[in-house]
Parts: C-alpha cells; sequence; structure tokens
C-alpha cells in the first residue's frame, strides 16, 4: 500500500474511533478529515495528516510513522468551562490512543500522543478561538518492495 493511501486509511480509523466517542459539546458531525489543515480552524474536531516519517524497522520491513494533529476548536477564548473541556479533551485524546494500537490497520506497531506546538501558528493564536491539539503518531511495519 502506498504510505499516502495508508496516511488516510489512519486517518479515516481516527475519525470513525473520534466519531464514536462523547466530546461535548460536539456532535459526532462535527467530527471531521482535514487535509491539509485550515488556516484557521473552523468549529469541532479535525484530524488533518501532518508527516510522515521512518523509524528503525528491520532487514526486509521498515516502520513507517504516520502523524496527525488532532484539533479542537470551539469559538470563545479561555473560559473557566472552556478550560475544563479542554482538559477533557486532552486527557480522553490520551486515554484513547497513547501506547495503544487503534486497531483495523496491518501491522500496526504502537500509538504515541503529545502536545501540538501553537508557537508556529500566530493567525489561531490571534483569532480568539478556544483551540487545542495533539499530535497522534502511529506506527506501522510495512515491508520493503524489492525489485
Amino acid at each position: 500500500m502506498a504510505q499516502t493511501d495508508r496516511h488516510k486509511e489512519i486517518a479515516d480509523r481516527i475519525v470513525a474511533l473520534l466519531k464514536a466517542e462523547n466530546f461535548p459539546p460536539f456532535r459526532a458531525s462535527e467530527v471531521r478529515y482535514e487535509d491539509p489543515p485550515e488556516i484557521k480552524p473552523s468549529n469541532g474536531i479535525t484530524v488533518s495528516p501532518m508527516e510522515e516519517s521512518e523509524g528503525v524497522g528491520t532487514n526486509l520491513q521498515d516502520d513507517i510513522q504516520y502523524t496527525f494533529r488532532i484539533t479542537r476548536s470551539i469559538g470563545r477564548m479561555n473560559t473557566q468551562e472552556g478550560l475544563t473541556a479542554k482538559s477533557y479533551f486532552r486527557n480522553r485524546i490520551r486515554q484513547m490512543f497513547h501506547r495503544k494500537r487503534i486497531g483495523g490497520i496491518e501491522c500496526e506497531l504502537i500509538t504515541i500522543v503529545r502536545h501540538a506546538d501553537f508557537t508556529s501558528m500566530p493567525k489561531w493564536r490571534r483569532s480568539n478561538l478556544d483551540v487545542c491539539a495533539m499530535l497522534i503518531t502511529v506506527t506501522v511495519r510495512e515491508t520493503r518492495v524489492t525489485e
């Protein structure tokens, strides 16, 4: 399978898992795939592919790491309720994905979660939106194609 196809396959799986969860105040219809990610995030939860990189692997297989940004955005900034909802979102994403397999992906090894860095996105900070994001990296062992 081509890496870009695998990236989309994993993104679709992450979106399906997020839609099955409860992330107030969002409905399942507000969880979506977005490629490329918007300059200014819209309300809802978006899953955007970020990068593909190569891990250690073996003599005949490569460990390919597929990274995604999961962004939660709502149209208000820093109320106490918003901070509680952000904490819930971050904790729930970690509970769902960190050091686990998401399932349904052939040869999946592990998934790692970390906080996203917003310092390179000043437009997001100036937009007065309540935004937080997590990065998810899914490592998949792919058979090396030999000619």
